[in-house]
Parts: structure tokens; C-alpha cells; sequence
């Protein structure tokens, strides 16, 4: 298998590195809501934004927002478990 095809097509490799080592990523609790339908907030659909009354409201339900990443980190182990996969 070469190099070429091996990384070729990876989805989102940062994603699924959160998902086995979160500690990758500095997150802070927000509450967000998704624009369902173009037009909504001023904005397009599929975009997030911060959501008023869950900022006011702390019932509502928060995520967790990556704000920021050990990329050094990141980047080593990525390129070394593609290097391994390729070999």
C-alpha cells in the first residue's frame, strides 16, 4: 500500500484523535444552536453560532468547543501512525 493511498481520503484525522485522546484539545462550554433553515439567524444553514438564551439560561444544554490544540502533538502522533500504516 503506498503513502499516497494511505493518506488520501481521511476524513477529519483531528476528530478522530479528540475522540481517543481529548486531552489533544483546550475546550470551554458553550451554547450553540444550528441554523436549520437559510435565513433564520442572518446566516446559512449548517452554521453555528452562540445562543442567547442558553448564555442567559444555563439549563439549556452546552457542548464543548475546541479552542485550541496541542497541533505539535497532534501532528507527531498523526505522522507516525501513518508512517506505521504505510510501511
Amino acid at each position: 500500500m503506498g503513502s499516497e493511498m494511505c493518506i488520501r481520503d481521511r476524513h477529519d484525522p483531528l476528530a478522530a484523535a479528540v475522540a481517543l485522546d481529548s486531552s489533544l484539545v483546550d475546550c470551554f462550554d458553550l451554547a450553540l444552536r444550528a441554523e436549520t433553515n437559510t435565513g433564520d439567524f442572518n446566516g446559512v444553514r449548517g452554521r453555528t453560532t452562540g445562543d442567547p438564551v442558553g448564555l442567559v439560561n444555563h439549563s439549556m444544554p452546552h457542548v464543548h468547543v475546541a479552542l485550541g490544540v496541542d497541533s505539535e502533538r497532534f501532528l507527531d502522533e498523526f505522522v507516525e501512525r501513518m508512517a506505521e500504516v504505510c510501511r
